[in-house]
This record gives C-alpha cells, structure tokens and sequence, in this order.
C-alpha cells in the first residue's frame, strides 16, 4: 500500500504557500509523514523563517524531526523543544535527545513537575513582508516517522489565525503553568476541556430534549472518566444517539435498558493499530468536529497538557465525517460490544462487504488524484 502524497502541496513552491492558502489535513498512514518532515526541514534553513517551537513525546530512534532542530538553531533560528521526560518506556531516550538538543544551541524546556505534556503541537513564525505569520500543527498522534507507517493518526496544519494564536498561548502556558490563560477555539487539559465537553454533551441532550438534531460520535484509544461515561449515559437516557469505536478499555456499558439503549460501541482491530481521537457533537445540525490528543481518561482531561482543536475548514470537517461513516459500517474487521461485554464480529448479514481501512484508503486515494 504505498503511501499518498497530498497533492495540494505540490500546486506549491513551498509548504508555507500551501498551508497559507487553505489548511491541510493528513491521515497517516495513508498520507506520507513526509510533508511534514518536510515543511520542518523547509523551516530550518528558510531566511524568512525566525521560530519554531514544537514538543516532543515520543520520536523516532533516528528522528529526522530533531535533526531539523538542530539545523534550524545552527541557522540562527529561535528553537525551543518541550521535552516530555515522563515518556513512558521513552525515558531515556528523551534525556539523550535533551542533551542533543541542548549542545546544539536549542532551547529546550521541560514540563513542571506533575503536569505532563501529551499534546501533539509545533508552530513557526515566518516574516512575510511587514507581519509575522504563524503556522501551526496540532495532531492526534507522535512526531514519530516509524509510528506514522502502523498508527492512524491526523495532522492539522494551518495558518489560520484563530487557531494559531491558541497554539501559541498553549506554549506559554506549558513554559508557565501557573499563570492564568483562556482560549476560545481549543480545548486545552487541564484547563478546559472536562467543562467544555460536559458543556457539548449538555448542548446534545438539551437539543434531544427539544427535538432538534442530536447525537455524539466519538473515536478514542480508551473511555474510563467516570464522569465523562455518566454524561454520555444521560445522553441516552435523553434519547441522543452515540455512537463510539473504542479501541481499548471502555468502562461504559451499551444496551442497559433505560440507561444505554441508545449507545452503540465498536471496536476495529486491523492492519494498522487506530490511535486518533476525534469528536463530533451534531450540534442542531451543524456539526463540531475535533481531532485531540486526549483519551476521554482522568489522567488525560484533569492532569496533562492536551489539545483538541475544532476543524473549522467546512471541507476537512466533511472528510473526516465521511471516514467516520467508513468506520462505523465496518463489515469484516469491526467488533461490538454489548451489555454481555463480548467482543464478537459485527454480522455482515446481506450488507456488502466493507473493510474500513482499504476503504478509507481508497477514499483518500480518489480525493488525490491530479486535477
């Protein structure tokens, strides 16, 4: 399966012109990661380009990101590189490439104690003309070349403002915690995002209750939150219709009389392993679509740094929508959960068969064919 270039990059001189013109979205790994090593790499030795910050998690062993780093600081760039020390299992290896980075002339900052960093965010600040425009990335998954091959995972790059603006208040915030910060696009944990998704799941019930459009789709690595599963069991109960693909743990029970009718949980288990987070909210008819980093779990929405930003391109919004409706009618990997919390294959019954990955990777395919 080889992997699809975004062709709106090559209409370009460059990644900056691109991003500049209307916002990109990547889904990996369908996509190549190599757009966006390649706009970092662009940004390292670019003269017009004056910063970059970016965090880090988990790299590859051989990371062609911190290479990029150390070039851009070599060429008289401002780099600053969160480094996120608490890594599970990447420990170590983030002490190496801090040292790295480091003896390169690199800014690098660690999170304060207790506050872990998981949110996915570079942003490049680019002298054009008499302004300085900012480019950001907020993802789903790791600034990780080896990963991007095995886990889906979506990359939004945008010089949109209004989003721009946030990821730059977002990197103040992690270099001073405790200094008070608001946003209006993003949702940011811990400051945030448990209020404003108990807000949207209100909004759904509220809109149920008055017979307007409802319903909550969500696609998550794990939903454990107690209060998170509670609000979306008094979704239900309210007749908002929810529909989850869980890929691990799921504390919430679907099918309980009265309490979970309306809740539906699959799970796809397949070549590659399903990482992004995103969630839709119908909103009265006009869908809010979010990619975050964040796992509707404790840890994740009350005690790390983690962002969700909405897709506010009309046409990205659509794209995801539609590979969401690939997902959810899964025919051959696709397994339910039902209040006996087995796992068993969705049945197929006479409906055609539909294998969600090769489908969404022939979907992507059709939407990159040169005009």
């Amino acid at each position: 399966m080889p992997r699809l270039r975004h062709l709106w990059f090559d209409k370009f001189r460059n990644g900056f012109d691109a991003i500049r013109e209307r916002d990109v979205l990547l889904y990996y790994p369908y996509h190549t990661f190599e757009h966006v090593l390649e706009l970092l790499r662009q940004a390292s030795f670019d003269p017009s380009v004056l910063a970059i910050k970016i965090n880090i998690y988990r790299v590859a062993k051989d990371s062609r990101i911190i290479d990029a780093m150390i070039h851009a600081a070599h060429n008289g760039k401002k780099v600053t590189v969160v480094v996120e020390l608490q890594a599970r299992f990447d420990e170590e290896a983030n002490i190496h490439w801090a040292k790295r980075l480091t003896e390169a002339g690199v800014h690098v900052i660690f999170s304060a104690p207790g506050l872990k960093i998981h949110a996915k965010l570079f942003l490049i600040s680019r002298k054009e003309g008499d302004e300085v425009v900012r480019y950001a990335h907020i993802g789903t998954g790791n600034f990780n070349e080896k990963t991007a091959r095995i886990y889906t995972d979506y990359s939004l790059l945008t010089a949109d403002a209004r989003i721009t603006n946030e990821v730059r208040r977002v990197f103040n915030f992690i270099e001073n915690p405790y200094r008070p910060v608001s946003f209006d696009y993003l949702l940011v944990s811990p400051q945030n995002s448990r209020r404003l998704l108990y807000e949207m799941i209100d909004r759904e019930i509220a809109n149920a209750q008055n017979g307007q459009p409802s319903g909550i789709t969500l696609k998550l690595n794990n939903l454990v939150d107690k209060g998170l599963v509670d609000r979306l069991y008094a979704a239900s109960s309210s007749g908002v219709p929810v529909n989850l693909l869980i890929r691990g743990m799921c504390s919430l029970i679907p099918g309980l009389e009265g309490i979970s009718e309306n809740i539906r949980v699959i799970s796809i288990v397949d070549r590659f392993l399903e990482h992004d987070r995103v969630y839709c909210f119908e909103n009265g008819g006009d869908k809010q679509v979010w990619l975050s980093s964040a796992d509707w779990m404790t840890r994740n929405i009350d005690y790390r740094i983690e962002v969700a930003a909405p897709l506010l391109d009309p046409r990205l919004k659509q794209r995801v929508l539609d590979i969401f409706d690939i997902l959810f009618n899964d025919t051959v990997k696709a397994r339910y959960l039902d209040k006996e919390l087995s796992n068993r294959y969705v049945p197929r019954g006479n409906r055609r068969k539909v294998r969600a990955q090769m489908a969404i990777y022939d979907y992507l395919k059709s939407l990159e064919q040169p005009d």
